[in-house]
């Protein structure tokens, strides 16, 4: 390669040649104002006048109606946000495109490509008039806007099928842009958002590769500046085949041996690329625009495949592709082709890419199970692979659900995102809190949307945390969300940088060339243990109680469904009917548990679906069981029943309507109420009295608590255990912080947000203010009403209507004697930018860890921020207790469905109850009524644990807290098509083993099994819940008759 002679004044140099492919600068005679030797405009643009056409193709009389369309002429706006538009381009004359197509085939020719150009700041898909989908054309994040390549194969497909003599592209346009249609990435969209349609036209576009400028201080750096400046030499003689010579030759010499030692290449770190498109299913936009997303980002990909033979691209989530094989089966029967060709990859093996923190054990599994069936029915395979680039850290029983998922290979990237400190390995053996292990990557480049720089090789290998362990790591390139995925641009420079001496090796590669490679070198990798918890987005634990509620509630009833279906209490038929709905329910479950929607940083358009779905679940669980919900209160006792789906018997206090009365429902059971109230339990009454201090006294047979004229309890004293032990260092009380995070407002709760702690009953700044003192009601509990004004949100800092008034209820109820019970109602919440928690100081010493119950399992948390990775997990996710425990006693939090909170200063639990931040939803919380519920029950500490009765205290209780708490979800009123007559026997007995075995097995879950041959199954989910290891000596299942002629 020839140099021409430059001075050696790097900087004049490298700024040539940028200023020289700039979109901003010198564009009337840089190469951008060469690159399009001929230009064509559009003939006409129609617009279709109805919006009423929101499939994935127009019908006949549509196309061919003259009357539905309207001519547009340049700047027409259309909106408002979110809908749907229809537009017919004609384009030029026939004999031009032939021109242009003709010069296409030329090889070498700097005239190579026929695009069509359509900018409307809108996303796009593009049409042929007989429907076959071209590809998706958006507006880029940067301000680059994409072009949809024609080729000689689609000449013939343009013509109009009404009129020969014309050609023309149909497009189907979005009002958003690639992150929504808000005035910032989290921030909700503005609904007054119109669109411009500029021109729209065809152009021949040439693009010039990207100089080599990371390598600035070796020879490779020099030689690419050099070699950049001389292609400006040649472009601006109009020389750009001899350019293109020149660049070719830059890069096959790099390729060579004589830019480095012969055997080195060998020895660099090899990069396996994948292209990756990271669709979020819902976020800044609904599910209805992600199904659009999806077949304008991969008929792109599809494309680009055609033309790049060597290319591998990966896709996870079997929901999208199921809504694609729905809305556009032509596509997905070719990526079903691509596939089999291990090109076109189905990756992750679940339903969609999940939250792993806030989903029961089931439902994670359930992720697995449907995603899995997916693959396997309609790629002929399983992955082996679990694949979540992008969710808000990993719970530490993923391990173990992932071996059972038939997967052994971990990949993701998220917690590069961490605030504070840096994960230590990029590749690791990761094991679960059972001991199971799988091998687990983080691409190294930090980022799944890659665009295949020279810096990202770079970076790459310098951040690297496994040198020398092992040369393998992935790389994922292409835009995400919509921008199309891989870009041609990525793929020429891919194949120019696979071997470019001082950066990396890159290799088009699968998931299983990068893991394989890795399970290479896996003797030479750390291990990590337990699990992964990001330093960032710790408040979507507590953000959208609404929508996490409605999760709790619907995997409670399907759990009573499955239960009921499993063990035959409905006629055969219906068992067999119910299985699809059962799917589709479970689908639905699964799809709303995306880990932008469960977590509470959707947009307001996504929780109207997410109400939607949960709704349909909670029918499906009332129609097809054979029995109907109650509605109203008027049946008789005769016609009701109640479950028990647990191993424990539990006591409910019936509603209102039913005298309140206590009753005993059998473990495994379901029971008629009439037969019930039979043997309706008479405990003694908690006593409730006012002193003349103001003080409540609550007091039963192994609790006393006194509750202050503020609401506070200010001591619980443990009767029966610790004899007469004080439970509390100091009041349990509402607290409220300020809280604004730095950016990701519905995402994050910072540290400094403790600095701003007041208390809801006394408030120096007059934000919180005691309404109701503390009295007693009729349920012989104490009630305290406060208020709390919210932290200014606009001029008027005193607005009345921003003002959240708080009923606090403290009581000993008959149905958990054992427990302090609370009840918080917040009616309506208004608090703009606040964190309310409720602080519970516990009577604990000594205690350097915490045990959080996660899904069917737990684990232990510092207690104290020793370590700067203890200080920057200051917010964990627990389900449903938080336990502190010395070796004689210990005092757990029990709750329902309130997963944020956090143990400070060695004993002082917060949970976080309700949030308000104002984007990406406004409404998120806000102007709702809540009702959190929790708990406070000693027990007889870490020894106690592995006794039987301690055990099951403590996990009966946890796990019956929410069923005790909605019973309603679980009253049912008995029809004739019922299929046997209940009574209070268990229709399955759950026998513990013999003392020397395991205490602490819980029964989890009880669910039919579709069988081939149609007989019946039934699945039992068991875990130990304690980390207790025992041996199970036996587990007895004793089932009685079901069928009933």
């Amino acid at each position: 390669m020839e140099l021409q002679d430059v001075h050696k004044h790097w900087r004049t140099t490298y700024e040539r040649i940028e200023k020289f492919i700039s979109p901003h600068y010198f564009c009337d005679s840089n190469l951008l104002s060469r690159q399009t030797s001929n230009r064509a405009a559009a003939l006409s643009i129609q617009h279709l006048k109805s919006q009423e056409f929101l499939g994935s193709w127009l019908d006949k009389k549509t196309l061919t109606t003259e009357s539905l369309w309207e001519d547009i002429d340049l700047g027409f706006k259309f909106g408002p946000v979110w809908s749907i538009h229809w537009f017919r381009v004609q384009l030029p004359k026939a004999d031009w495109l032939k021109e242009a197509f003709a010069a296409s085939k030329q090889s070498g020719s700097i005239n190579s490509e026929v695009h069509f150009q359509w900018n409307s700041d809108t996303e796009a898909l593009i049409f042929s008039p007989t429907g076959r989908i071209i590809q998706g054309v958006t507006s880029l994040h940067d301000g680059t806007r994409e072009t949809a390549e024609l080729s000689p194969d689609d000449q013939n497909d343009l013509q109009s099928p009404f009129n020969e003599s014309q050609l023309m592209l149909y497009l189907q346009c979005s009002v958003s842009e690639l992150f929504g249609a808000g005035p910032s990435c989290v921030r909700p969209p503005d609904p007054k958002g119109r669109a411009i349609c500029p021109n729209a036209n065809s152009s021949i576009l040439h693009l010039l590769m990207e100089i080599a400028k990371e390598l600035k201080e070796t020879d490779q750096g020099h030689r690419a500046l050099y070699c950049g400046n001389s292609i400006v030499n040649l472009c601006l003689q109009c020389r750009y085949d001899d350019a293109i010579k020149l660049a070719d030759e830059f890069f096959k010499a790099s390729r060579g041996t004589t830019m480095e030692p012969a055997g080195t290449s060998k020895n660099r770190m090899l990069l396996h690329a994948m292209g990756h498109c990271h669709i979020d299913t819902a976020w800044l936009w609904d599910y209805a625009e992600t199904r659009r997303k999806t077949a304008r980002s991969w008929s792109s990909t599809l494309r680009l495949m055609r033309k790049h033979p060597k290319m591998t691209f990966v896709v996870s989530q079997a929901q999208q592709l199921d809504w694609l094989k729905t809305d556009y089966p032509n596509l997905f029967s070719e990526i079903v082709s691509l596939a089999k060709q291990d090109r076109f990859l189905p990756v992750g093996g679940c339903w969609v890419e999940m939250d792993t923190n806030l989903p029961c054990c089931e439902s994670l599994l359930g992720q697995f199970h449907y995603g899995q069936k997916f693959f396997q029915r309609h790629f002929g395979r399983k992955c082996p692979e679990f694949w979540l680039p992008d969710t808000f850290g990993y719970s530490g029983q993923l391990p173990q659900l992932m071996r059972h998922a038939g997967m052994s290979w971990f990949l993701t990237q998220k917690l590069s995102w961490s605030l504070v400190n840096k994960f230590p390995h990029h590749s690791f053996v990761w094991r679960g809190i059972d001991g199971s292990e799988v091998l687990a990557h983080f691409p190294p480049g930090d980022s799944y949307n890659m665009q295949v720089l020279p810096s990202e090789l770079a970076f790459s290998a310098s951040n690297h945390r496994d040198k020398g362990r092992t040369q393998h790591a992935g790389f994922l390139y292409g835009h995400g969300d919509g921008g199309q995925g891989p870009g041609p641009d990525m793929l020429d420079r891919l194949e120019r940088l696979s071997d470019c001496p001082g950066l990396p090796r890159l290799s088009h590669g699968t998931p299983r060339t990068l893991f394989t490679g890795l399970e290479s070198d896996r003797a030479n990798l750390h291990s990590w243990t337990g699990e992964l918890y990001l330093e960032l987005h710790n408040g979507t634990y507590t953000t959208h109680r609404s929508i996490k509620l409605g999760n709790f509630r619907c995997e409670s009833a399907l759990r009573v469904v499955e239960f009921l279906l499993a063990l035959g209490v409905l006629d055969e038929t219906a068992t067999v009917e119910s299985l699809d709905s059962l799917d589709t329910a479970w689908h639905l479950l699964l799809l709303n548990q995306f880990h932008d929607v469960l977590p509470g940083s959707s947009i307001g358009r996504v929780y109207a679906d997410s109400a939607r779905h949960y709704n349909q679940i909670l029918s499906v669980c009332s129609r097809f069981r054979s029995m109907d919900e109650v509605s109203t209160p008027a049946a008789s006792v005769s016609e009701l029943a109640l479950v028990n789906p647990t191993q424990w018997s539990m006591s409910l206090t019936l509603p209102e309507d039913h005298g309140r009365r206590l009753v005993s429902l059998p473990p495994l059971s379901v029971c008629r109420l009439d037969q019930l109230l039979l043997k309706e339990a008479t405990p003694p009454e908690p006593t409730a009295k006012l002193l003349d201090s103001k003080v409540v006294v609550l007091e039963n047979e192994h609790l006393k608590a006194e509750i202050d004229s503020f609401g506070r309890v200010v001591s619980l004293i443990s009767k029966s255990i610790g004899a007469g032990r004080e439970c509390l260092l100091a009041p349990v009380q509402l607290t409220y912080y300020h809280d604004m995070p730095l950016f990701w407002d519905a995402w994050d709760i910072m540290d400094y947000s403790w600095e701003t702690r007041a208390t809801v009953a006394e408030d120096a700044t007059g934000k919180g203010r005691l309404i109701e003192s503390c009295r007693i009601d009729s349920s012989h509990s104490c009630q305290t009403v406060y208020e709390l004004t919210s932290y200014p949100t606009s001029s008027d800092a005193t607005d009345s209507n921003l003002v959240s008034r708080i009923e606090h209820q403290v009581a000993l109820l008959p149905e958990r004697p054992h427990c302090l019970t609370f009840c918080t109602r917040v009616t309506p919440w208004r608090a703009a930018h606040t964190l309310l928690r409720v602080e519970l100081p516990c009577n604990v010493r000594g205690v350097t860890r915490a045990s959080a119950e996660i899904q069917a399992g737990r684990v232990d948390r510092p207690t104290r921020g020793n370590t700067s990775w203890d200080w920057a997990a200051h917010e964990h996710c627990s389900h449903r207790y938080l336990d502190l425990s010395e070796a004689n006693f210990g005092l757990a939090t029990i709750k329902q469905a309130i997963y944020g909170g956090s143990v400070r200063d060695g004993s002082v639990v917060n949970l976080s109850l309700l949030r308000s931040p104002r984007g990406p939803d406004a409404e998120a919380d806000f102007n709702s009524e809540h009702c959190l519920r929790y708990a406070l029950m000693p027990h007889q500490g870490l020894a106690g644990l592995t006794d039987s009765s301690s055990c099951r205290s403590l996990v009966a209780t946890a796990c019956q807290f929410g069923y005790q708490s909605d019973v309603e979800l679980t009253r049912l009123r008995l029809t004739d098509r019922t299929a046997v007559p209940l009574t209070t026997s268990p229709l399955v007995t759950f026998e513990q083993p013999a003392p020397g075995s395991s205490q602490s097995v819980v029964l989890d879950w009880i669910k039919p099994v579709r069988s081939v041959d149609q007989s019946k199954w039934f699945l039992v989910r068991l875990y130990e819940s304690v980390a207790v290891s025992y041996r199970i000596v036996a587990c007895e299942f004793i089932c009685q008759e079901l069928v009933v002629d």
